[in-house]
C-alpha cells in the first residue's frame, strides 16, 4: 500500500494534481485521470479517510452496533439502516457490541473518522451500561435506537405495550368473544393486561410458549381447547406454525379461529389467508436516525407505535355464516 505522496512521484504529477483525479475534480485532464486511476489500481492504493475527514472538517461514516443476527426484525432494521446511510452519502461502520467492553479498541478506532455512533435494540442491560461507559470516554455521539437502557439525549423507542394492547382493543370491537394470548415476552403480556382492565365484554386467557414455529404447533392443542375465537402469538414465526397445526387437522382460519402475530415478517402476507401482525416502525426509526445525523437536531420523539396490518385472518366471521 503507497502513499498520496508516493503516488505522485510514480506518476510524475503534483500530489494537488493526483487528489483532484482521484475525487472526479473536473479541471484534470482524462489522459491524466486515467494514468492516475491505473497506478492506484496497480499499486493498491488506499485513501486516508482519517486524515481526509479531519481536513475538511467532515465525518460521513457513522458506526453501527448491533448484536442479534438471527433475529429476522433486527436484521431488516440493519439492512433498512445501511441502505438508507449509503443513499445519503454516508458510510455505514458496523460492529458487534460483544460484552459493551470488549469493544472499545474498536470505538477508539472509529472515533477518529465517525461522530456518530447508532446502537440497534440492544436488550441486554449489563452490556449496555459498560457500552454507555465505553462511548462517553469518547468523542463519539450515541443514538440509541429501541435499547433496553440508554444514555444521553438521543434515544427512541418502539410502543410494543400499547400497540398490542390497541391490537386487543380492536378485536373487542370488532365483535370477538375471547382472544388467547400465545406467547411469554412481557412487552406483548403488558399490553394484553393493559387491555384486559379496559375490555367490557371479551374475556381473555393466557397459553405460555416459546417464540418459534415448532413451540406454537405444540401448542395448538391448548389454543383449540381453550375455546377461544381468535388467537393472538408473540411471533409471526409462532403464527405459522399455528398455521400448519390448523391446516394439518382441516380448521378454518378465520371462520374457526381469528389469528394475529407479531413482528411484521414479509412471509405473513403470503400465508393463506394473509396474516394480520404488528410490524415494527422501521422506517420511522431510519428517519429519525438520518434527521440528528443530518442536523444534530434532538426531536421530542414518543415511543412510536408499530403499524397494524390489518389482514384477512383478523376477519370476524358472523355466527350464522359457522
Amino acid at each position: 500500500m503507497i502513499t498520496l505522496k508516493q503516488l505522485a512521484e510514480i506518476s510524475g504529477l503534483s500530489v494537488r494534481t493526483v487528489g483532484r483525479a482521484l475525487s472526479g475534480h473536473p479541471y484534470v485532464s482524462e489522459e491524466k485521470r486515467k494514468l492516475v486511476l491505473e497506478l492506484a489500481a496497480r499499486y493498491h492504493y488506499i485513501p486516508n479517510m482519517a486524515a481526509r475527514n479531519l481536513r475538511l472538517n467532515q465525518k460521513h461514516f457513522v458506526g453501527i452496533l448491533f448484536d442479534n443476527y438471527s433475529l429476522s426484525p433486527d436484521s431488516r432494521m440493519l439492512n433498512l439502516l445501511n441502505l438508507k446511510l449509503v443513499e445519503n452519502s454516508f458510510w455505514p461502520l458496523i460492529g458487534n457490541t460483544g460484552t459493551g467492553e470488549d469493544c472499545l479498541p474498536m470505538l477508539r478506532e472509529w472515533a477518529a473518522i465517525a461522530e456518530y455512533v447508532i446502537v440497534l435494540h440492544e436488550s441486554r442491560v449489563p452490556v449496555l451500561k459498560k457500552l454507555i461507559a465505553s462511548v462517553e470516554s469518547l468523542p463519539l455521539r450515541c443514538i440509541y435506537a429501541d435499547c433496553a437502557l440508554h444514555s444521553g439525549d438521543y434515544h427512541f423507542s418502539t410502543d410494543r405495550t400499547g400497540s398490542v394492547k390497541q391490537l386487543v382493543l380492536e378485536a373487542e370491537r370488532m365483535g370477538f368473544r375471547h382472544l388467547v394470548y400465545c406467547g411469554s415476552l412481557d412487552t406483548r403480556r403488558q399490553g394484553i393486561d393493559a387491555a384486559g382492565k379496559e375490555l367490557s365484554r371479551m374475556k381473555i386467557s393466557y397459553v405460555k410458549g416459546r417464540l418459534e414455529f415448532e413451540d406454537a404447533y405444540r401448542l395448538g392443542d391448548a389454543v383449540m381447547q381453550s375455546g377461544a375465537d381468535i388467537v393472538f402469538f408473540d411471533t409471526d414465526r409462532m403464527a405459522m406454525g399455528f398455521y400448519r397445526y390448523a391446516a394439518e387437522r382441516k380448521i378454518v382460519i378465520p371462520d374457526q379461529i381469528a389469528v394475529a402475530g407479531f413482528d411484521g415478517e414479509p412471509f405473513a402476507g403470503y400465508l393463506t389467508p394473509p396474516l394480520a401482525t404488528l410490524a415494527h416502525p422501521h422506517e420511522e426509526f431510519v428517519e429519525l436516525i438520518l434527521e440528528i445525523i443530518k442536523s444534530g437536531n434532538i426531536p421530542e420523539v414518543a415511543p412510536i407505535p408499530m403499524k397494524f396490518l390489518k389482514r384477512e385472518s383478523f376477519r370476524k366471521v358472523a355466527a350464522a355464516a359457522l
